[in-house]
């Protein structure tokens, strides 16, 4: 049944390519790749190691398992794929795969899936229906050897390439092999003094917080919204919406109005695990590619911590399981979480497979707060934003097409209505008065701004690391714009002084937006292993996984259109070889402390 499994993912394959626009000659490269590496592999095991190490009686169960595993590999292939826009690799679905179980995989099955899990069944009838005459050669070619022989020679020599080119067949149980294998680095090292912009001090003063004796404020609520995929070059441009929509997100931009509103405000990561890490503990994410994020055994304090809450809980529309820090926030207090799984209400209104409905995900949020007992520590986190921009239908219709960059404006516009929504609730219990609400862009969103990024993950531009971010709290905030830059380990430190919690000021990498701020930098790490550093004079330098080191003047050049060399030595050359070199290893420490603690 493996010749059927082959073309039946080829077709589904060249049917996304030809749906999403693709880009030819890589499509070409990936797919003739693809299926030399596959042929061969299969061509071999079934006419030597087959016939050479097991049983016949065992072989129609043999071949079963084999092509139900290739099945599997073809449906993660053609779901990434077609969420992505380009030939799956490696880096790209680390975020995705890497984080995600088989079962929740296998919670998201559509009707391709269940065409080639079908087939891949069918395997014991492959004789009666004539399927193992295909392909049915005792030898390949030898210029079929020696063109797999090539790509496995280029694989070798430019491994970088290698993911790319490889077959879904090999290309997926490498990843799972790299997400099992690849154990965490540096275990053993102590933490590192504070060399630059990157690792702390080992034992920090403890800085009280602004006023209070105790050191906690009792009777104050916390929510904190995150909000998917949202970028700030989009909230508020109204050249995206039909006229007279005005803008993507108008509840939002009112409240922008009446808060502490960032408007330098970048994600320290292009994915959700290590962004929603840094807006948690305040610290920088680790700059490798293995999740430190996601370890379920992760301690690392976070600000939740310090909060005198009565209860703690977290709603989101999403499968937790996929990319979210269960065993931080578990290990933290927040023992409540509610994903795609868990939430106990049944789907009335169109909904994508990936999540359940987001307005009725933002009601059960909604009914929550107006019932938990206080002080309560809420957190929302959205998905309608995230690709692939599900169509919530015609009432969200703000845009102007039907591009994806389009049904992601709506989506903004509905997850606006939900942020009012959850303000109304609060303004119904008569509570909002007493609640700091911190809302916060997890990362944005790319939509071919620059060659090849598309969604979040591929690239470390503007499109994909600035972000809104704001804190509304009218018992202690007067509107303010902040202008300078900031950063998602900022949101730990301001959050407690507003609260007027004490801490140790040094457990954060983070400064408190409330108190003088004196840094030269501000870090981010991105999925395909770029580091960025910020600077306050809109300068940005990257330091390539290549060891490249690009330079942008963002005040001349805001669209990142003028690539240049590091002048070598330079401030942020060094804040970014100071985070690579030192981040990691501090990250391992603070979690070895954190485990000491009973």
């Amino acid at each position: 049944m493996f010749p059927v499994l082959f073309i039946v993912s080829r077709i589904a394959m060249v049917s996304a390519a030809f749906a999403e626009g693709t880009d030819a000659l890589s499509f070409l490269l990936f797919i003739v790749s693809g299926g030399f590496l596959e042929i061969t592999i299969w061509h071999m095991s079934r006419t030597r190691l087959r016939a050479k190490f097991l049983n016949p009686a065992w072989a129609p169960a043999a071949d079963t398992l084999m092509n139900l595993f290739y099945a599997i590999a073809c449906m993660t292939d053609v779901r990434v794929f077609t969420a992505f826009r380009r030939p799956l690799d490696l880096m790209l679905v680390r975020e995705a795969v890497g984080a995600m179980p088989l079962t929740t995989m296998l919670s998201l099955v559509s009707a391709t899936d269940i065409v080639f899990l079908s087939l891949a069944l069918l395997t014991p009838l492959s004789g009666r229906l004539g399927v193992a005459q295909l392909f049915s050669t005792e030898r390949l070619p030898r210029a079929f050897y020696l063109t797999t022989a090539a790509l496995l020679t280029v694989a070798l020599f430019f491994g970088r390439w290698a993911p790319q080119i490889a077959a879904p067949g090999v290309r997926v149980p490498l990843l799972v092999a790299m997400n099992e294998l690849q154990g965490p680095s540096g275990l053993g090292a102590a933490v590192m003094k504070k060399t630059g912009e990157g690792a702390l001090t080992d034992e920090p003063a403890v800085t009280p917080g602004n006023g209070s004796n105790s050191g906690h404020a009792t009777k104050t609520n916390v929510i904190l919204i995150v909000l998917e995929s949202t970028g700030s070059r989009y909230i508020f441009d109204e050249k995206l919406t039909r006229k007279g929509q005005g803008v993507p997100m108008p509840f939002l931009h009112a409240l922008s109005q009446r808060s502490l509103y960032l408007s330098r405000h970048y994600a320290t990561a292009n994915s959700s695990p290590r962004a929603l890490f840094s807006i948690f503990t305040g610290l920088y994410p680790e700059p490798e590619p293995e999740f430190f994020s996601l370890r379920p055994s992760l301690k690392i304090k976070t600000w939740t911590s310090y909060l005198p809450s009565a209860l703690q809980f977290l709603v989101t529309p999403c499968a937790v399981e996929w990319y979210f820090p269960l065993g931080l926030l578990k290990n933290n207090g927040i023992t409540e979480i509610f994903g795609q799984s868990q939430l106990d209400f049944a789907e009335k209104r169109t909904h994508p497979a990936e999540a359940r409905n987001e307005e009725q995900t933002a009601d059960y949020f909604a009914a929550r707060i107006a019932e938990a007992p206080q002080p309560f520590f809420a957190t929302y986190i959205s998905f309608a934003p995230h690709y692939p921009y599900h169509d919530y239908g015609d009432r969200w219709h703000v845009s102007a097409g039907e591009t994806r960059l389009d049904r992601y404006v709506d989506n903004l516009r509905l997850l606006d209505a939900q942020i009012e929504k959850i303000f109304k609730a609060l303004e119904a219990r008569a509570v909002l008065q007493n609640t700091l609400i911190v809302i916060v862009g997890d990362h944005s969103e790319a939509f071919r701004q620059h060659k090849g990024n598309y969604i979040h993950s591929l690239h470390s531009y503007e499109e994909n690391l600035a972000v809104p971010a704001l804190f509304y709290y009218p018992a202690a905030i007067k509107p303010r714009r902040i202008d300078f830059l900031t950063s998602h380990v900022d949101i730990a430190p301001t959050v407690l002084d507003l609260l007027k919690v004490r801490y140790a000021a040094q457990s954060f990498q983070g400064v408190s937006l409330l108190r003088p701020v004196a840094r030269n930098h501000i870090l981010a790490y991105g999925n395909e292993e770029t580091i960025t550093a910020y600077s306050g004079d809109r300068s940005k330098t990257q330091l390539l996984r290549t060891g490249i080191c690009r330079e942008f003047d963002l005040l001349t050049d805001p669209a990142e259109q003028l690539r240049r060399d590091c002048v070598p030595e330079s401030a942020g050359l060094r804040a970014a070889m100071n985070y690579r070199d030192t981040q990691v290893s501090y990250l391992n420490a603070l979690q070895q402390k954190a485990a000491r603690v009973p």
